[in-house]
């Protein structure tokens, strides 16, 4: 389980960690079912009803967990990827009028991003496509994972 559980946390891989948790599950049911077992042949006949009821409550338990997981992963969950650090890091890059919004997302092991920058609006393609270079590059430093991240440019207006 430790194992499992480790590797599949390090490589971002779901389905890794939901077998840690099926073998953990496992193990408890087989401990479960073994004290059940010999207290009823030893005289205590609630033993085996009561073994039945905690393997029931494990298996629900691992499975709630495991389908909630996947569930905000199917949403596009993104609050644990530290938005509010993104935002300030991209604060710093040149040429930024402001940001519009940042979406980060989980696809298998990969964190895509999805953020939308006010530039000004007389900058050239050049500056556009070295502000979303420079957004690249500031982004994946941030995250240890391997990532992509899209970036539009909106312009706005700058009054002198």
């Amino acid at each position: 389980f430790r194992q499992s559980l480790c590797a599949g946390t390090q490589i971002n891989s779901p389905s890794m960690v939901a077998k840690a948790w099926e073998s953990r599950s496992d193990v408890l049911s087989s401990v479960a079912v073994l004290i059940g077992i010999l207290g009823s042949k030893i005289g205590f006949w609630f033993m085996d009803p009561l073994a039945v009821m905690v393997v029931g409550v494990i298996i629900i338990r691992i499975c709630f967990k495991e389908v909630k997981a996947a569930a905000l992963n199917l949403l596009d969950r993104a609050s644990e990827h530290g938005l509010e650090e993104f935002r300030k890091a991209l604060a710093t890059v040149k040429d930024i009028a402001g940001i519009k919004d940042i979406r980060a997302r989980e696809i298998g092991q990969v964190l895509e991003f999805e953020v939308g920058l006010h530039v000004p609006d007389d900058i050239t393609v050049s500056q556009g496509e070295t502000i979303k270079r420079e957004v690249e590059k500031t982004l994946q430093k941030m995250t240890d994972r391997k990532s992509t991240v899209k970036v539009r440019l909106f312009p706005v207006t700058c009054d002198a």
